[in-house]
């Protein structure tokens, strides 16, 4: 239903059964918080917004997906992704960059604030990228 981002190492994935706190390294689900009612207390808007609370307090995390929201769509160095008909492109600098093909229905794609992880989500999968920075 919904993708954003914690920080450059997590990633907050809402569904119709919760919100999950996946590690962008790795994909493994770090916290998940059930939503048994199917209520989406998780989700709160204008702008899309995923309310979600640890030890740290209440983040509360833009996200992109099925009720709208976008994630940024450039980096600081250069590279930039679109949505396509049968997936996403992301081009890079020097004319570098790849293609997702998936031709499951959209929902989001866009890069963490420092452009460390790139995610593209569909109604299925969430495709997750990440890199070095130097």
């Amino acid at each position: 239903m919904a993708v954003g981002f914690l920080d450059e190492q997590r990633i907050i994935v809402g569904s119709h059964d919760g919100l999950g706190v996946l590690d962008a390294a790795t994909g493994a689900v770090l916290d998940r918080s059930e939503d048994p009612s199917g209520d989406y207390a998780w989700f709160h808007e204008p702008p899309p917004t995923a309310f979600y609370e640890d030890g740290e307090g209440l983040h509360r995390v833009p996200v992109a997906g099925l009720w709208g929201g976008v994630l940024s769509s450039t980096t600081r160095d250069g590279w930039s992704c679109r949505m396509t008909p049968r997936g996403v492109e992301l081009a890079g600098p020097n004319g570098s960059g790849f293609v997702v093909d998936d031709e499951e229905a959209p929902r989001a794609c866009g890069f963490s604030p420092l452009g460390r992880v790139f995610v593209f989500a569909t109604s299925p999968t969430l495709h997750v990228g990440v890199r070095t920075l130097t």
